[in-house]
């Protein structure tokens, strides 16, 4: 009778094991799953930003983030002199598009790039009365994938503890 209880002791924990075995793959599946769901719509995300910025650059007829285009002074343009070259980020920062600027810098865009008048995008958004834009273009920052920045880290330090 003993041994039988025994063995029927072992049955009962063997299924509830199975049954945890079964729940852990489960449960990894659901992680998985949500994973990739978090992953497709970073994907996603970054697809939309980048045509947002495609789509500035298009309408104000620059070939890509990088390049300038001369523009024209609209108030006086039959004046010598009133062409300007401009990059993306002065047309932007002169607009006050907080959105496009933050998207250009985050593209690699120099903040500090002048136009062929020496100007400044921070220039063109101050003098245009766009705060939040001057504030981005004061302070842009860069930003670092908590993966990247444990890479540099450790690189200093051969033990580093990281509190979160």
């Amino acid at each position: 009778m003993a041994k039988e209880a025994h063995s029927l002791s072992l049955v009962q924990e063997l299924e509830s094991s199975s049954t945890s075995t079964d729940e852990f793959a489960s449960n990894r599946k659901v992680q998985r799953s949500s994973s990739e769901r978090s992953s497709r719509r970073r994907e996603k995300l970054r697809k939309k930003r980048e045509q947002q910025l495609q789509d500035f650059l298009t309408l104000h007829r620059f070939p890509d983030a990088f390049e300038p285009r001369v523009t024209k002074q609209k108030c006086l343009p039959f004046l010598r002199g009133s062409e300007e070259l401009m990059y993306p980020i002065h047309v932007a920062a002169a607009k006050g598009d907080s959105k496009i600027l933050r998207l250009l810098l985050d593209a690699g865009v120099d903040a500090a790039q002048r136009t062929s008048k020496g100007r400044l995008a921070i220039d063109l958004a101050r003098a245009n009365g766009w705060v939040e834009a001057a504030e981005i273009l004061e302070n842009p920052v860069k930003p670092v994938k908590v993966r990247d920045m444990l890479k540099s880290v450790e690189a200093e330090n051969e033990y580093t503890e990281l509190y979160l």
